[in-house]
């Protein structure tokens, strides 16, 4: 493919523990799953950071992956580049530019169109799987991954056309089997639907990820407690432009390499190999 991942040897030097070692012995192994596709040295890598450097962990993260991926097209396949116009002119999903002092990413979650007519869910979760994977293939893996969920203008329409048991589907992909590490999630500008919704988010959430929300009513300075001002847009007080030209200038790096997802999409699971047929 034109688009070009992250080489290798960018990825070990971010990882002194990373061995191509094991990298070779991961090769060595999806070669007897011949219900798996080909895997990028890059990706491997990820996945061996995710697991904290052991194998056969990251075998397993590797299967789940993939399996999820192919199982659930309806919010993994990219949209096109139309509809990624227009779903990135209601919603924010962008990683921010700076990182924090740990070197998290910070995933910023905004309305920026408030009408209920224009609000896509399932949309809205494929852009950000979108946004994701081109980044840790851009990059390579992160030591970890906030999620900055803004909900002023979430109002109880579109909290009623949220699909639910779609977003447990993506938590579990994020827990259990994507590359990133969640270190934490920051819901600013509270409504009084927040109590709602962390009472859902607990049903699908481990115990250990789940007491890590912390919750930011309006016009409070609390999420700079946890989160700098250079990892923050403008309306929330940071020194980051706006939420709109900041989804604007993901949109253009997600057109500019769109080709990037035609490979992407094409690393599915081919049931009918898998050993068994257990899956």
């Amino acid at each position: 493919m034109p688009f070009k991942c992250v080489s290798a040897d960018k990825v070990y030097q971010k990882d002194p523990n990373l061995k191509k070692q094991d990298v070779e012995e991961i090769q060595k192994w999806l070669k007897t799953q011949p219900h798996l596709p080909k895997v990028e040295d890059t990706q491997i890598l990820t996945f061996l950071h995710k697991s904290h450097y052991e194998k056969e962990a990251a075998k397993k993260i590797i299967d789940n992956y993939f399996t999820f991926r192919t199982r659930h097209l309806n919010i993994l396949r990219a949209l096109t580049p139309d509809v990624l116009k227009t779903v990135t002119s209601v919603t924010c999903f962008n990683i921010m530019p700076n990182k924090t002092p740990e070197g998290y990413i910070v995933l910023m979650v905004k309305l920026l169109d408030s009408r209920v007519s224009n609000f896509n869910n399932t949309h809205v979760l494929t852009l950000g799987f979108m946004v994701a994977a081109l980044h840790y293939h851009q990059y390579g893996f992160e030591n970890g991954m906030v999620l900055l969920i803004d909900l002023k203008d979430f109002s109880v329409g579109h909290f009623l056309k949220t699909d639910f048991s779609l977003l447990r589907c993506v938590f579990g992909l994020l827990q259990n089997g994507a590359p990133m590490k969640i270190k934490g999630i920051h819901l600013v500008n509270a409504t009084p639907l927040t109590k709602q919704i962390i009472a859902l988010f607990k049903h699908f959430l481990k115990t250990k990820l789940y007491q890590k929300i912390q919750v930011h009513v309006p016009n409070s300075t609390t999420v700079y407690e946890f989160l700098p001002k250079k990892c923050l847009c403008e309306e929330h007080g940071g020194c980051l432009p706006s939420s709109r030209i900041l989804s604007e200038e993901s949109l253009k790096n997600l057109l500019d390499n769109y080709e990037f997802f035609s490979w992407y999409d094409g690393q599915k699971v081919d049931e009918t190999k898998r050993k068994g047929n257990d899956k």
